[in-house]
């Protein structure tokens, strides 16, 4: 890859956010360490954390469509996950595999033994401790406790690494995974573009053009198939 084959229209922005982009290790330690968080008054937090991490990364959602998912939202036999009104009121249904399952599974296992059902199967899967629905500031102050614990701090950075992040990561590692394969990005990304509910093609490219960056610079090689949390 020596440069895009995607050729943005759109006016060029004179100051640019760059996304922050995980390393494996860095993914590693961020879901190790959101395991750590367990306590007596909360004993199901750190495998929560952990679960809300791993399926923000493995299926590129955005917190809010994370922490909207509802118990029966999820077929774990036919491995489907329905986002219903998103960011911009529209519902889509993503698959997953056999390891994401496996993970879900056991946690989706876990919390139903342990924490409360108060509307049944129309519960959320990520809950506190009394069965109800985390806001997205206690996510964002936890994730913030989790960065720490990991050691993820980037001195060049004026904003660290953020939540919102592992949707870029999960597209970029995506996008390169696409590259090392050989196949045709410029016709697959409409594709990624839909299972990421993004409203055009111009937020998608962003990430595009990131992993042509890394491909570019061999900051990244290639990218591991396999998961980090099991």
């Amino acid at each position: 890859v020596q440069s895009s084959p995607i050729v943005s229209d759109g006016p060029k922005s004179t100051c640019v956010f760059i996304p922050y982009i995980y390393t494996r290790e860095e993914l590693k330690k961020l879901f190790a360490s959101a395991g750590t968080l367990n306590d007596r008054s909360s004993p199901m937090q750190g495998d929560t954390m952990k679960a809300v991490l791993v399926t923000l990364y493995a299926c590129g959602l955005r917190l809010s469509e994370a922490l909207n998912i509802r118990l029966c939202d999820i077929d774990l036999n036919s491995q489907r996950l329905t986002i219903l009104e998103t960011k911009f009121k529209k519902s889509r249904i993503l698959p997953f595999g056999d390891e994401l399952c496996a993970f879900i599974s056991k946690y989706y296992r876990m919390r139903c033994k342990h924490l409360p059902l108060p509307y049944g199967q129309k519960s959320h899967l990520f809950v506190s401790r009394t069965g109800h629905q985390f806001s997205k500031n206690h996510i964002s102050h936890m994730f913030e406790r989790i960065r720490k614990l990991a050691d993820i701090y980037v001195p060049e950075r004026k904003q660290q690494p953020r939540l919102h992040d592992l949707r870029h990561t999960f597209a970029v590692h995506k996008l390169m995974e696409l590259y090392n394969s050989g196949k045709e990005v410029n016709k697959l990304i409409h594709e990624l573009s839909t299972y990421l509910g993004h409203k055009d093609l111009e937020d998608t490219v962003v990430a595009h053009n990131l992993a042509v960056d890394i491909v570019i610079g061999h900051m990244i090689v290639e990218v591991d198939k396999t998961f980090y949390f099991m």
